[in-house]
């Protein structure tokens, strides 16, 4: 699938990324086909974010970067702009919070929003621990939370399972950012 086409293609130049474009496009094209379901939105939105991923500077040579930083941009906005018809709490759907959480991760300008959709994808998934883990990479970056926020995270996670994990919370929430 398109994993094994970026993983197998070169690094020489942006035109390696060329049959995982082509393959991108059935996912739009499914999507195109039935533009009232969030769950082909998210697919192709999560499609334009492996190939977004595939472009990233660093995976590239030197005068390669500057083209490839904005064809990461391009696959990260094009996804945005896949999500921004759904409201995964009002369709009840951790996979379209994951994905628009992912999004912003990797979009220019996205970072206000992380938090807010941090929320949105625990309360629909308050027990997983990938979401903290996820959620953990981005809070360990020292100006993003202070230590009151920090500790008012821990105390958010432990009352959302506290009928099922009790004090199990903290460890939800402490141990993906103790590893970060």
């Amino acid at each position: 699938g398109l994993q094994t086409l970026i993983d197998e293609a070169g690094r020489a130049a942006l035109s390696d990324l060329s049959a995982a474009e082509v393959e991108l496009g059935h996912f739009i094209d499914a999507y195109r086909r039935a533009p009232d379901n969030h769950i082909l939105a998210l697919l192709a939105a999560r499609a334009h974010l492996l190939v977004g991923l595939a472009c990233r500077a660093d995976h590239w040579p030197e005068t390669c970067e500057k083209d490839a930083w904005r064809r990461m941009a391009h696959h990260y906005v094009a996804a945005g702009e896949l999500l921004t018809a759904y409201d995964a709490r009002a369709l009840m759907s951790p996979l379209l919070a994951e994905t628009q959480y992912m999004q912003a991760l990797g979009s220019p300008g996205q970072a206000d929003r992380v938090p807010d959709l941090f929320e949105d994808w625990i309360t629909l998934d308050p027990a997983n621990p990938a979401i903290y883990a996820a959620h953990a990479a981005w809070l360990a970056e020292p100006s993003r939370a202070s230590d009151d926020d920090i500790l008012a995270l821990a105390d958010a996670a432990v009352a959302r399972v506290e009928a099922t994990l009790g004090f199990g919370g903290y460890a939800l929430f402490f141990q993906p950012l103790l590893a970060a």
